[in-house]
């Protein structure tokens, strides 16, 4: 008996147009399509990507999650420890 959910998506990329079994693709949604059109690097592409058409794991990286860790106003928490107070005797 086989658990979890069974893989779908099998190739090939649309835009190398590899085809590998032990690639993970991943297929464009609706949502993925409004990620693509803020890009800058979608122009370079010669076709419009559709939803449904897939894409290997470094395509989709690049396209879609290309600012997966940019964040704007990320505030590190550095020296806010408040339970150790030196001057307490």
């Amino acid at each position: 008996m086989t658990r979890g959910s069974v893989r779908k998506n099998f190739g090939p990329c649309v835009v190398c147009g590899e085809e590998n079994i032990s690639e993970e693709y991943r297929k464009i949604t609706e949502y993925s399509i409004i990620k693509v059109h803020k890009c800058p690097t979608v122009q370079s592409l010669n076709f419009k990507l559709q939803v449904g058409d897939q894409l290997c794991k470094k395509h989709y990286n690049e396209l879609i999650n290309y600012n997966r860790h940019d964040r704007p106003n990320h505030k590190q928490n550095i020296d806010k420890d408040t339970s150790f107070h030196a001057n307490v005797n």
